[in-house]
């Protein structure tokens, strides 16, 4: 290579242009974000995020709420949104925890044998699906908003969960349930990880290259014109809302399985988390923009901040105040980004 081509190489990277094209991609924007929080969390702890074993522990603990966030992101895609994703997850928790485990419910609720564990994992499946796809039921078919469905669905699975469960753990659930949760595929890789993988490219596949994840896209960039061109609109958002209750149904499981017990306390945040990430992946209220690997990239980014908080031993309203913030700003580049009418 000649002198002058080495400094033409060395212009290009250095000139304004170069940085606008590369951050003119939301996912590299957001992959350089996530680099810069990971070395900033390194700093501000001594080095103790910054470790293997804590590198597998956020993804262990990631990837199950990423796979809730998957499924937040099918119903964001084509205009909903499931503000009882958490409260819900926890409710099919319970159900299936008290059976399994044989213990009696806030609620009286007792058992004289312990369900096997295979029928109480098709119990939690059962009552998500079913939750999902009542809600997206009740938009579709009724007419209700998704935003008033969403709040209306939170306050019932809450108020069943205080009922059901109450201010008590369920514990004394079978050991072999705890091997998806906490069992590793090999070496230091967590299970949850792998499914974690396997669902993310499943989800890629389908957005992609199936009618259903083309129609899906149609319906979240344009309501209107994805019905003049022939799509059926609300079938659309049915079969989404059904992926979100069978990946709800899955995290609840790998919850469950992870932590061997429920309270009302478990997975806390959940259903602001998996909204968070997928505004952070680009996405508009409507379903328009943003990508499934961005969504996946907020994932880490939000599980990168909640491990360094906590390593560093800042309270939890410290936590809040930085998820509330970075919501606000996801929000708004989502809006500055999006092509002008």
């Amino acid at each position: 290579m000649s002198e002058s081509q080495t400094v033409t190489f060395r212009d290009r990277f250095t000139s304004r242009d170069f940085w606008k094209r590369v951050f003119a991609h939301g996912e590299a924007t957001r992959i350089v974000i996530l680099v810069v929080l990971i070395g900033a969390m390194a700093g501000a702890s001594g080095g103790m995020t910054f470790t293997a074993r804590n590198a597998w522990n956020i993804l262990a603990t990631s990837s199950i709420k990423g796979i809730a966030t998957i499924g937040q992101f099918f119903a964001m895609r084509v205009g909903g949104i499931d503000l009882s994703l958490r409260d819900a997850s926890l409710f099919a928790m319970g159900v299936g925890g008290v059976l399994m485990s044989g213990t009696i419910s806030t609620a009286g609720i007792a058992v004289q044998e312990q369900l096997p564990i295979p029928l109480g994992i098709l119990l939690i499946f059962a009552i998500t699906i079913g939750w999902s796809l009542g809600g997206g039921a009740l938009w579709t078919k009724a007419g209700i908003p998704a935003l008033i469905v969403g709040l209306a669905l939170w306050q019932v699975a809450n108020g069943a969960n205080i009922g059901f469960i109450g201010g008590r753990a369920v514990l004394g659930l079978p050991e072999g349930l705890a091997y998806a949760g906490q069992g590793m595929i090999v070496g230091p890789v967590p299970i949850t990880f792998g499914i974690f993988v396997a669902v993310s490219v499943a989800s890629y596949y389908i957005l992609r290259y199936t009618p259903f994840g083309r129609s899906m896209h149609a319906v979240g960039g344009h309501e209107v014109n994805a019905y003049l061109s022939g799509i059926n609109v609300k079938g659309t958002r049915l079969k989404a809302y059904l992926v979100l209750g069978i990946l709800m149904g899955l995290a609840s499981v790998l919850f469950i399985s992870q932590n061997m017990s429920v309270s009302t306390r478990s997975i806390p945040d959940l259903h602001f988390d998996t909204i968070s990430a997928v505004f952070i992946g680009g996405m508009t209220i409507g379903g328009s923009g943003g990508t499934l690997i961005g969504t996946i990239v907020g994932v880490l980014i939000l599980g990168v901040i909640s491990n360094g908080m906590s390593l560093l031993g800042l309270p939890n309203e410290f936590l809040l105040t930085i998820k509330g913030t970075i919501l606000i700003v996801a929000v708004a580049v989502a809006y500055m980004r999006r092509p002008k009418e």
